[in-house]
């Protein structure tokens, strides 16, 4: 079975972490990539050939995932990831190109290292000169390492929410203030080693129940099983053979 994966550490997101771009829309600034609710986007000023989203990390830190979460680049557009030792890119280490289906779909980028890559600076480039929108958009980004358990989730259950309100005049006519779906998740976990809750119970006092991560259930679909998520509850754990411990985690789309 697939084992889930956990992306609670937030190299894109660090104090250390100097984030750039080709352009910023004053009111939609670069800031915003940093923000932990993707619908909080940067902007770009206008399109550009290409535009990027860069990160100086401050020094060379291990990657082995790129993330870039609400985006509007088309199927059509030239989007790299390129990482080099210095802030100019002159000498690139990785100039990898995107492929539409394989790495990046219509409102995701991601990419997956085997090995993790200890390298300063990183940046996403997009060339999509027709883009309708006239800029180029994105929402969060993540780089960093997951966290895998040794055992993955026995089970997953999952509920489509619909947080629309619905108000009743006194004659009985419904108004309706309606509101995006979302989805919620619950994964039950049978068997977790004493190393693994440790992490977990560690992931969990960073995240709590208000900042959302990322969560991959299966690597080998990550593009399709990706959810950016907040836990909804208490990190509850009991008892089971031995010194393995159960316990089930219950999620929400952050949107």
């Amino acid at each position: 079975m697939a084992k889930i994966l956990f992306l609670h550490d937030n190299l894109a997101n660090a104090a250390d972490t100097v984030l750039t771009a080709s352009s910023s829309n004053s009111e939609w600034p670069i800031a915003n990539l940093q923000n932990i609710w993707p619908t909080y986007c940067h902007r770009t000023a206008s399109l550009g050939s290409p535009d990027y989203w860069a990160w100086d990390l401050g020094s060379a830190l291990p990657v082995s995932f790129v993330i870039l979460w609400n985006h509007n680049i088309r199927s059509a557009a030239t989007v790299k990831l390129q990482a080099d030792d210095s802030s100019n890119y002159g000498s690139l280490i990785h100039d990898i190109t995107l492929a539409y289906g394989t790495h990046r779909d219509a409102s995701k980028i991601v990419y997956y290292f085997s090995t993790p890559q200890s390298i300063r600076y990183w940046r996403i480039t997009a060339l999509d000169a027709g883009n309708p929108d006239g800029y180029h958009r994105a929402g969060h980004a993540f780089l960093g390492v997951p966290f895998q358990p040794r055992y993955s989730y026995a089970r997953k259950g999952g509920a489509v929410v619909d947080p629309s309100t619905i108000l009743l005049s006194d004659g009985g006519q419904p108004s309706v203030y309606e509101k995006d779906a979302y989805e919620t998740f619950s994964y039950e976990f049978s068997a977790a080693t004493p190393a693994d809750l440790v992490s977990l119970i560690a992931s969990f006092k960073v995240v709590k129940k208000g900042r959302p991560f990322f969560l991959i259930e299966d690597n080998a679909d990550r593009l399709n099983t990706i959810h950016y998520v907040r836990h909804l509850a208490d990190f509850n754990y009991g008892p089971m053979a031995g010194r393995y411990k159960s316990f089930v985690l219950p999620v929400e789309e952050s949107r």
